[in-house]
């Protein structure tokens, strides 16, 4: 009676460990699968900061010539006025 006993606990130790492995893997599978989801998420975010920051940094050589041309035919203190947006 003890021989069976100790077999059923045996193989139900058995198969907990076998279902526990494969929840392991499956948890260690998933967060790898997001980690590498994370990873195009920054590449993806560092792409586009730099295209933002070269569109700004375009924008602003723009408003920049602008000044310079409008210093041409009004006054410095009304251009100032305008290009620091104060009335």
């Amino acid at each position: 009676m003890k021989i069976i006993e100790s077999t059923v606990y045996l193989t139900t130790t058995c198969i907990l460990l076998f279902v526990s492995s494969i929840l392991i893997d499956n948890s260690i599978r998933f967060a790898n699968e997001e980690l590498e989801k994370n990873k195009d998420l920054n590449k993806n975010l560092d792409l586009k900061v730099k295209e933002r920051t070269q569109e700004l940094n375009e924008k602003k050589f723009l408003l920049q010539d602008i000044e310079v041309k409008l210093t041409k035919y009004l006054p410095k203190q009304l251009v100032s006025s305008i290009t620091s947006g104060k009335k």
